[in-house]
């Protein structure tokens, strides 16, 4: 079932995202997994970024509200799917 109150606000996003990572399940899509190869991310990166990183807000794109998460120069951008489910859309590293 989706979200019925997006777009939630950064802490909603925050703590939705880590019960999800707790308890539910996360997917990546081809996109992210394409990002995380070309800039030598691992799975475990980018759920210490979904854990313990800062929210900063959120757009609509695609039919879609997206959240981007960062920590460590991680970023990555997830969707909800429903309230067990999440998508990182897509992940990268910042470059220096």
């Amino acid at each position: 079932m989706p979200l019925d109150n997006e777009p939630l606000t950064n802490v909603e996003a925050k703590q939705l995202a880590r019960t999800i990572e707790e308890n539910g399940k996360i997917f990546f899509s081809t996109h992210a997994r394409e990002e995380m190869e070309a800039d030598h991310l691992s799975d475990v990166e980018c759920y210490r970024v979904i854990r313990g990183g800062v929210c900063e807000g959120c757009d609509y794109i695609k039919n879609s509200w997206r959240y981007r998460f960062y920590a460590m120069e991680i970023y990555v951008v997830l969707a909800f799917i429903d309230e067990t489910r999440l998508m990182a859309v897509t992940v990268w590293r910042k470059k220096p």
